[in-house]
């Protein structure tokens, strides 16, 4: 009865053994898996920032056309602009 209980004993700690080991694999997997989406959260942020200034770009370049087909649209680098306070004066 006693080898058999022993046997018994060993089973139930390799079982448990099997287990630690399987829950120590598997949060680590998702340690990783967590430290990737930081990371890939970081290079999304980083993207939709530069999104956003390519955006404000192009809607100033779009401006500067459409501006450009005004009939009273003066070149700007035919002027020098003075700015004083809240005046502005532009002189050629």
């Amino acid at each position: 009865m006693s080898k058999k209980l022993k046997n018994y004993y060993k089973i139930v700690f390799l079982i448990l053994l099997i287990q630690l080991i399987s829950t120590v694999a598997t949060l680590s997997k998702n340690i990783a898996y967590g430290q990737q989406i930081e990371v890939l959260s970081k290079k999304q942020e980083a993207l939709i920032s530069r999104e956003s200034q390519l955006n404000q770009l192009i809607a100033q370049e779009i401006s500067i056309r459409e501006l450009a087909k005004h009939p009273d649209y003066e070149d700007s680098n035919n002027l020098l602009i003075v700015k004083v306070k809240d005046n502005a004066l532009a002189l050629r």
